[in-house]
């Protein structure tokens, strides 16, 4: 059901946060310490590492994509986690999906692509090199808003910078 994801996340309490993921989203604990966790169900896995509530950022948010939306949606549904505002919804950019928040307040979309849907503004690929970078990837919509998508050189992680 969940595809190939790893999402990294912050919590406050390791041992807390990978019992939520084991009994309320069926995921088996794969590593715990005190430093950091990974959970991992399907082809996904989370790690989880350990932050200061008073130093960190706040909660973020990641995007897992699955195969069978619909029962992973029920199973959540009994499991009584889906956030108020997220029900299961076909959304305009081509993904069916619905929201939950982990214990630490993380945002957690699971989406499944819609196949044979036309996207509104759906972006294009460019080869343009003459704004940058020519390794990277540029994509324009028809408003002519650029994103630039491409890998830090010194970590290797991935990046999308938005402009006009």
């Amino acid at each position: 059901m969940l595809l190939r994801n790893n999402q990294l996340i912050s919590t406050i309490d390791i041992s807390i946060s990978l019992a939520f993921y084991r009994d309320c989203l069926g995921f088996s604990v794969i590593q715990a310490d005190e430093d950091c966790g990974i959970a991992s169900r399907d082809d996904t896995k989370i790690f989880l590492w350990k932050c200061e509530p008073m130093i960190d950022p706040q909660p973020t948010s990641c995007t897992i994509f699955v195969s069978e939306i619909d029962a992973l949606y029920q199973e959540m549904k009994e499991a009584n986690v889906i956030h108020p505002n997220g029900p299961l919804a076909d959304q305009p950019w081509g993904v069916r999906e619905f929201s939950i928040l982990d214990i630490d307040g993380n945002l957690i979309r699971f989406g499944q692509l819609i196949t044979g849907v036309q996207k509104k503004n759906e972006p294009r690929l460019s080869n343009r090199t003459d704004r940058g970078d020519p390794r990277l990837n540029f994509r324009e919509d028809v408003s002519g808003v650029l994103f630039t998508a491409g890998r830090l050189p010194r970590y290797g992680r991935p990046f999308l910078v938005h402009r006009k």
